[in-house]
Order: C-alpha cells, then structure tokens, then sequence
C-alpha cells in the first residue's frame, strides 16, 4: 500500500484484478449505500449481501469517473483524420458488482475486508481502553476515559 492515508488493495472481480481504493469519498458513499457508520468496527460485523455488495461498488466507483473522462474514444484513418467515434464501455453499476459476486469469491471479500478494517480503522494506543477515543487538548492528544 503505498500510502495508509489513502490505501490501496486490489481484488479480482469482474474477470479483472480492480484496484479497491479507501479515500473519504468511498467512505461518504459507502455510508450513503448502507446507512452505516463505517469507522465503526462493529459496522463490519454480521454484513448483509446488499451491504457487501454496496461497499464493493463503493471502491470501485472511481472507475466511473476515470470512465466519464473517456466516454468517446476517436476513430482515426491512417492520414490522422477522425472519422467517427466509439461509446465505451458501460458505467459500473450496483448491479453489475453483484453479476461478479459468487459464493467463490465471498471468502475473498472477508479476506480483503479483514485487511482493509487493519489499514483503516484507528488502532488502539497504548495505555488507551478499548472503545475509548482519543481526545485534543491544548495541542495535545489525549486518551478519553
């Protein structure tokens, strides 16, 4: 991963290897999908097909917008004149994630959820109770008790 602000895994779905990127964004929207709070560990607990089918489309959504900026592809004779143009491929859709959901890749998708949860959530310091969140304090970092 080459930045844990902004962490990167990757995971064959869809007959490709899709790169699962965790930002604020994918955050916000899996929120939205699912009505969880997903910096809460326990929100990755006990997940529902359409939960695990709306973070999937959560991470990989950027494609799409990679995808609007490539909407038309130019078709260019040998003398470098366009003649024509090509739609691309189709938007990712939510249902489209679940055409690539298949019992064969359910442990794949615990697997990869394990290590995002490892890469994103808050890690407990030392001295500090579980559940307890860090407070500020005059600049400061504190643990809450």
């Amino acid at each position: 991963m080459a930045n844990e602000a902004n962490p990167r895994i990757f995971m064959e779905l869809g007959g490709r290897k899709r790169e699962l990127i965790l930002d604020f964004n994918t955050f916000a929207l899996m929120e939205e999908l699912t009505g969880l709070n997903m910096m809460d560990a326990t929100a990755w607990k006990n997940l529902s097909m359409t939960k695990i089918r709306a973070m999937l489309y959560a991470m990989i959504e950027h494609e799409n917008e990679e995808q609007s900026r490539l909407e038309w592809t130019p078709s260019v004779d040998n003398e470098g004149k366009v003649t024509g143009v090509t739609r691309n491929p189709e938007f990712i859709t939510l249902r489209m994630v679940g055409s690539w959901l298949t019992t064969d890749v359910i442990e794949d998708i615990g697997i990869k959820f394990r290590e995002i949860l490892t890469v994103v959530l808050p890690k407990k310091k030392e001295g500090q109770q579980a559940g307890s969140r860090p407070t500020v304090r005059r600049g400061r970092v504190a643990a809450r008790t």
